[in-house]
């Protein structure tokens, strides 16, 4: 019997910058770049555990300014989130929604933006467990 979907494969966001995304997503918070085919239009694939983070590049794309508007969260070992958060700050990235564990589950999260303005969480919550 089949039971739906079964996970999450990729999700695409589109960026206006494609240097200051990929030093985002591949400098600062580590992503591996994945092999994306030669395609026309510009952009980069990241891997995300057993799923991507598709970039596609339209200059003139601007995003939803709401500080947790539109967003996809990303997951850090709890171990690990002080330190890439940290490693966010220093590089001048801001946070509108800083860093905060969550009364109701005792989870931390922080909204921030990309380059272009996506909004980005930054959680410890992996939803595996």
């Amino acid at each position: 019997m089949s039971r739906g979907i079964a996970g999450f494969g990729h999700v695409t966001i589109v960026v206006n910058d494609l240097a200051a995304t990929k030093h985002f997503y591949g400098e600062l918070l580590a992503l591996p770049e994945a092999d994306r085919p030669d395609w026309d239009a510009p952009g980069a694939w990241y891997c995300i555990g057993a799923a991507q983070l598709h970039i596609q590049v339209k200059p003139e794309f601007r995003p939803d300014p709401h500080p947790v508007g539109p967003h996809f969260a990303l997951y850090t070992a709890a171990a690990d989130y002080h330190a890439t958060i940290a490693r966010l700050e220093d590089a001048g990235v801001r946070f509108q929604v800083p860093p905060h564990q969550d009364a109701a589950d005792g989870r931390w999260r922080a909204f921030c933006k990309d380059p272009t303005g996506n909004t980005v969480e930054v959680t410890d919550h992996d939803p595996a467990r």
